[in-house]
């Protein structure tokens, strides 16, 4: 092989990323409607109001957000063969893993139900308020990154010249990052309650990088000049 510099890659490819999650956490439901108000009259045919009607059921909270999606590791470089035959120029070789694949984003956490209607009462008296709003539910995690790939081992057989040089590059993959957290969902409507829950956690990052790589040159190994 002849020419001034020639540089052969072999790396592994991504890993594939986690699935965002789209659906949203299931919906709190209502409240229920609060205590009727009594319905007796005096001598005089009005009301009396008592009891008076009750304030609606608070709603409750919405549900959690779903978990994205786990990544899948990076792929592994393959292991390979060159004959190079005779060489007069530079040969740089890059080994390397492919990355660990990032985390899906966490979903929505789930609406929040609405506070209850208040209890019927007569005409005349006075009314009830509706129920507290049930809170937004808290969103879903991140999902876990996938771990870097391991890199291959090159075998080389090559007839160095004088000014002749092999050099090879080792990275390793590298692991994924983790899932964005997933938001709180809405709260419902109501008098008083409301707010959320929060938004979800950032997902783990991978577990570990890949190893590293290896060139053997006309059976001897070469010491790598990057990592």
């Amino acid at each position: 092989m002849t020419g001034d510099t020639k540089t052969f890659k072999f790396i592994g490819g991504k890993g594939t990323d986690g699935t965002d999650q789209t659906q949203a956490g299931p919906t709190g439901p209502n409240g229920g409607q609060g205590t009727p108000g009594g319905t007796g009259k005096d001598k005089n045919g009005n009301p009396t109001c008592k009891p008076a009607p009750g304030p609606g059921d608070p709603g409750i909270d919405g549900g959690l957000g779903l978990d994205g999606g786990d990544a899948g590791p990076g792929l592994e470089s393959a292991p390979a063969t060159l004959d190079l035959g005779r060489v007069t120029g530079a040969v740089i070789i890059e080994t390397g893993g492919g990355n660990g694949g990032n985390g899906g984003a966490g979903g929505k956490g789930g609406h929040g139900g609405d506070g209850g209607p208040p209890g019927s009462k007569l005409s005349g008296c006075t009314g009830a308020s509706n129920g507290a709003a049930g809170k937004g539910g808290k969103g879903g995690n991140g999902g876990k990154g996938g771990n870097g790939g391991n890199a291959g081992t090159i075998e080389i057989t090559a007839a160095l010249q004088i000014g002749a040089s092999i050099s090879f590059t080792n990275n390793h993959g590298t692991v994924g990052e983790g899932g964005k957290p997933g938001p709180a969902g809405d709260p419902g409507k109501g008098t008083g309650g409301g707010g959320t829950k929060g938004p979800g956690e950032v997902g783990h990052v991978g577990d570990k990088n890949g190893l590293p790589g290896q060139v053997i040159l006309n059976g001897q190994p070469i010491p790598p000049t990057g990592s």
